[in-house]
């Protein structure tokens, strides 16, 4: 009947346009989430065997005393961003499904970004608090801060975008920012990880390494000393930045876009960073 017809045409999966050759974007994505799967294992590694879990806590003493506290901030920042925020990019190219269904899972998975971000940052905020050390004086926060704002500024474009989506103009005018902010947060939250990694191993190894006999006796190992937690911290950072260029390459590859029949005249612009 003309209702089935109609049923069967809004629930037609919409994969990108090659998807009679689908083998080349489901290797890309396959790809991705193995690195990820790499990048996780490692994550929990590095804060729990050798910095002891992640925990939060109110009590400010305990804030400063237990490292678990800290940790929530790489904890955070690492799941929200590399994890949550990537799979929200991509949901637009593996996912098939009516457009609206897509939206929402897109916009779910920014707002679990969010979640875990406010978390994040909450936590090393505390943290410096309570020990009395300075705000925002690293290149690592000061990559933060950028990536933040522009991950808010983003995310109200989106939010603001989603609640009218009948009006035209708006999204003319909103999508290409959206799209490209997009994958602008994502490269910078990559860097901003990296950068974190590298400072914190450079402030100090944590429990398990082994002690190095120096001139002055057994010492703490250092970064330099190359103990196996520097490798742990290094095969992350490495695993992150694949993962992240798997990502943009899935995204901004024109044969991968998804078939626009659905979509109205502002989201068939033919701009390579979309999702």
């Amino acid at each position: 009947t003309s209702v089935d017809f109609r049923v069967r045409r809004y629930l037609r999966l919409k994969m990108p346009r090659n998807f009679s050759n689908p083998g080349f974007l489901i290797s890309f994505a396959i790809a991705e989430m193995l690195l990820l799967a790499l990048v996780l294992p490692l994550l929990l590694v590095w804060l729990v065997y050798y910095h002891g879990g992640i925990t939060w806590y109110s009590n400010p003493i305990d804030q400063i005393s237990q490292p678990q506290f800290f940790n929530v901030h790489p904890f955070g920042m690492v799941f929200g961003f590399i994890i949550f925020l990537s799979q929200g990019i991509l949901v637009y190219r593996v996912i098939p499904g009516p457009k609206m269904i897509i939206k929402i899972i897109h916009a779910s998975f920014h707002l679990i970004t969010a979640i875990f971000v406010i978390l994040g940052v909450v936590a090393v905020w505390k943290f410096h608090t309570a020990a009395g050390y300075a705000h925002l004086y690293t290149l690592h926060s000061w990559m933060g801060m950028i990536t933040l704002i522009l991950f808010g500024l983003q995310f109200a474009f989106g939010f603001i975008y989603f609640l009218n989506g009948n009006v035209e103009e708006m999204k003319r005018l909103l999508m290409p920012v959206h799209r490209f902010l997009g994958c602008s947060v994502l490269v910078l939250s990559a860097v901003t990880c990296v950068a974190g990694i590298n400072e914190k191993l450079g402030f100090g190894m944590g429990r398990h390494d082994p002690m190095i006999n120096t001139s002055e006796g057994l010492q703490p190992a250092t970064y330099e000393d190359k103990p196996p937690e520097a490798f742990v911290g290094n095969f992350l950072g490495v695993g992150i930045c694949l993962a992240v260029a798997a990502v943009l390459f899935i995204v901004t590859r024109p044969s991968f876009q998804r078939d626009n029949s659905d979509a109205t005249e502002s989201e068939k612009e033919p701009i390579n960073l979309s999702y």
